[in-house]
């Protein structure tokens, strides 16, 4: 088991830390990941599989270039010293003009210094991204209402 060190005083919470730091993300905070980040932290989404801060700024880089206007919103968070789970809403618009936003879920796990050393997430890219496409959007939203038992 991992054991975080603790300032009893300022109460501080790795949890809360990284949240804030992802609803207040920016292009410009990308400076300060290595605060957040330990260097070999793992990041998975539906779309990546990564070893490393510096492949997770990557990540992050692209989906700047892809969504300019980023909204990010923690909805839920709970979690230890050590690891945690969080409920968000991701909104933006694309460089193309559209409109996307889903929600997902996040396993964050913290090193002993509380930094990031593996950050997974879990979202739906169908609702989330393909439905947005004009043919492809269609076609799920049909298979969607045909396979719905309402």
């Amino acid at each position: 088991m991992v054991s975080i060190k603790k300032d009893e005083e300022s109460g501080f919470d790795p949890l809360q830390r990284y949240v804030s730091y992802l609803e207040g993300f920016s292009p410009d905070s990308l400076d300060v990941l290595e605060d957040y980040c330990t260097s070999d932290m793992v990041f998975s989404d539906p779309f990546n599989l990564t070893r490393g801060r510096s492949a997770y700024r990557r990540v992050l880089e692209k989906m700047y270039e892809d969504v300019p206007s980023i909204s990010f919103v923690v909805t839920r968070s709970c979690g230890t010293c050590v690891s945690g789970y969080i409920t968000w809403q991701f909104s933006g618009t694309t460089r193309q003009g559209n409109n996307i936003s889903f929600e997902g879920v996040s396993e964050l796990l913290f090193d002993a210094e509380g930094k990031v050393s593996s950050h997974r997430d879990f979202w739906d890219p169908a609702a989330g991204l393909y439905e947005t496409l004009p043919v492809i959007g269609w076609l799920l939203r049909k298979i969607r209402r045909k396979l719905s038992a309402n």
